[in-house]
């Protein structure tokens, strides 16, 4: 199947393609259209799992969708750290290959562990944390790196926990140190009402202290 999960097929699901096949009466090219058909959400949903093997069944061909939510339901509730750190690992895979080549960007321990606990939170526990951090960094630690890399020349970007913590404060600190770069470069790349509308899913505005002089 791909995404390093092996699938075993049942003499009984074999039957049930061949019955379905012949119904439709479109030959043996339906064989393939009716695979793709029963496994197209098990393509997009095991991959951020732990699940690593699983068989498929006639019920698997006749009510695929059913079946996959019961699939799911079997997993170990011990291993969401794993599975969220494998998703976290995702979207840090995804991040590079948006990166020109040489360069690299990572998440530090800390960071990474600090993301995990934020994406396994009550609030986020039906949410990947794929899905989490993209959403929590939106595009502007991509467009800071790159901006960065384009003027400098730095190729390796470390993500501390203090960005991990705070992207539209420490955002700012990185673009700040660059000599030659203009106010509306900073504005385009870190602007803080698209970074917040990045965040708007994960995190709730900040309510600002009002200090009283009375």
């Amino acid at each position: 199947m791909g995404y390093n999960i092996r699938m075993d097929a049942t003499e009984d699901a074999l039957t049930a393609i061949s019955e379905l096949a012949e119904l439709e009466v479109t030959g043996s090219r339906r064989l393939v259209t009716i695979l793709e058909r029963t496994l197209r959400e098990h393509k997009f949903e095991l991959p951020s799992t732990s699940v690593t093997r699983f068989e498929m069944d006639a019920d698997t061909v006749r009510t695929p969708n059913r079946s996959l939510k019961q699939l799911l339901k079997s997993e170990s509730a011990g291993d969401g750290a794993g599975i969220k750190l494998r998703d976290l690992k995702r979207w840090e895979t995804k991040l590079n290959r948006k990166l020109p080549d040489l360069v690299s960007a990572w998440l530090t321990d800390d960071a990474q562990t600090y993301l995990l606990r934020r994406s396994m939170s009550k609030k986020h526990e039906h949410q990947s944390a794929f899905s989490f951090a993209g959403q929590y960094f939106g595009t502007m630690l991509e467009k800071v790196i790159l901006l960065i890399h384009g003027k400098t020349g730095q190729a390796a970007f470390p993500i501390s926990l203090d960005v991990a913590m705070d992207p539209e404060v420490e955002l700012r600190k990185w673009m700040s140190s660059l000599e030659g770069t203009s106010e509306d470069e900073s504005d385009v790349v870190v602007d803080a009402t698209v970074l917040e509308e990045s965040k708007r899913d994960v995190d709730p505005p900040r309510k600002k202290k009002v200090r009283s002089d009375k």
